[in-house]
């Protein structure tokens, strides 16, 4: 037997945290045992007679291996496999424009919206990539600007896509991220029928925060979108809610936003809402090394909803089949890398996809062999660059030059490991009470 090459070693605190990167499994011990532990896992079959039992159980975690097993090609067979083959994901954005103009978006809320010729075109496309393709899970996201602006192109094409998923014998989901407050019964009814079993809404802090970031003239925007979630999670009985919390060193009592957030949301409800925590990006100061999160992840999970544990990982563009279709009809892996780059390739009268050049993300993804982040210890947490980051620094075709993305890699997977190892035994106790 052999001990796994994506094992570590996390000192934390008065423990030890022995966390494997593939299978994301974890046990911790004492400072005083760590060095028995680590013995044991260093040579295995040393220890056979006398930790059996023990030998078995991290062999089964991924933390031993045999030693003809090829760990670095389970890697990569589970990096393919994380790029779900069977599944088609699109991502259509019928308008850059939005109703708010909250201070940290990134978008650039241009009045671009999307045409009848597009939505005829995204229709034939579905459909002849679909069969192409033999996909047998097909994932509609809706994103903008402010989707549900084109609310009648949102109805209709999805509409569509679950019909032709039913004939073709197509698992079908539909989501959309929306600011809610263009929602409404009729229209929650409406899009819970042509198959939106998913929504992400965000808030921005308390109800006062809240309100100062997304602000309409004698609206109460906090208390619109927790209603809007209620009525979401009451009309759609198999819908759920990524409630993403935008965490911000300019909050008061973050625990106040989740006391705000139960006054509404009854509790029969709360298991169906997932809380997303995230620090807005200008703060610079990464949620991973901000114990405030840890707390207010506990606190919610208390008050029954389903906190998220924060993780790297690949990021959810990089898969085999993923497009997105943008207002003015053209094509794109992903809309993050500027609307002067963006809409690289075509949608056709038939439904194809023409791209203008070869991307670089297609030609260089992490599998392949000269690629840096290949054989580093990290690939299976960190999951690599984004396409957006490998066009970016591999259109000089000099892939050798890619730089990590972190300055302190180690530093920054030991802290993710233990972000991971103090929310996942947070949740454990709430269970338990």
């Amino acid at each position: 037997m052999k001990e796994s090459i994506y094992n570590y070693y996390v000192q934390h605190g008065d423990k030890c945290i022995f966390f494997n990167g593939l299978s994301k499994r974890f046990f911790t011990s004492s400072l005083r045992t760590q060095p028995m532990f680590e013995a044991i896992l260093h040579n295995p079959d040393n220890y056979v007679e006398k930790y059996g039992k023990f030998i078995e159980k991290v062999k089964k975690d991924g933390f031993i291996l045999e030693d003809e097993q090829d760990e670095y090609q389970l890697a990569m067979d589970n990096y393919k496999k994380d790029t779900l083959p069977n599944t088609y994901k699109l991502m259509i954005l019928p308008t850059y424009a939005c109703n708010l103009s909250c201070w940290y978006c990134l978008q650039d809320h241009r009045s671009i919206h999307m045409s009848e010729e597009t939505v005829k075109k995204a229709k034939l496309h579905i459909k002849k990539y679909l069969i192409s393709n033999k996909i047998k899970y097909f994932y509609l996201t809706w994103f903008g600007g402010e989707p549900l602006l084109k609310y009648d192109i949102v109805v209709d094409i999805s509409s569509y896509s679950k019909e032709l998923c039913s004939e073709l014998g197509i698992v079908f989901h539909n989501s959309i991220t929306t600011n809610s407050l263009l929602l409404n019964k009729e229209r929650i009814s409406k899009l819970n029928d042509c198959g939106v079993d998913a929504y992400q809404i965000t808030l921005d802090g308390s109800r006062e925060e809240h309100n100062k970031v997304k602000s309409l003239p004698k609206k109460d925007t906090f208390l619109m979108a927790l209603n809007n979630i209620v009525d979401i999670l009451t009309i759609s009985k198999e819908a759920y809610v990524i409630l993403r919390i935008n965490y911000s060193e300019r909050m008061n009592n973050p625990r106040r936003i989740i006391d705000e957030i139960s006054e509404i949301i009854p509790e029969s409800l709360r298991n169906r809402i997932k809380l997303d925590i995230q620090k807005v990006w200008q703060e610079g100061a990464n949620l991973r090394k901000d114990t405030g999160y840890i707390d207010l992840a506990t606190y919610a999970g208390k008050c029954h909803f389903r906190p998220e544990v924060f993780h790297h990982g690949k990021c959810y563009v990089d898969n085999r089949h993923f497009n997105t279709i943008l207002p003015n009809g053209t094509i794109d892996i992903c809309d993050h890398e500027g609307l002067d780059i963006v809409g690289r390739a075509e949608l056709t009268k038939n439904g194809d996809i023409k791209w203008q050049e070869q991307l670089p993300c297609f030609k260089y993804s992490i599998i392949n062999e000269n690629i840096k982040c290949n054989k580093c210890k990290h690939m299976p947490i960190c999951g690599g660059p984004c396409p957006a980051k490998r066009n970016s620094i591999y259109k000089d075709g000099n892939v050798n030059a890619f730089p990590c993305l972190y300055s302190d890699m180690d530093e920054e997977m030991n802290q993710n490991i233990k972000n991971l190892h103090d929310a996942v035994l947070s949740f454990r106790n709430i269970t338990k009470e």
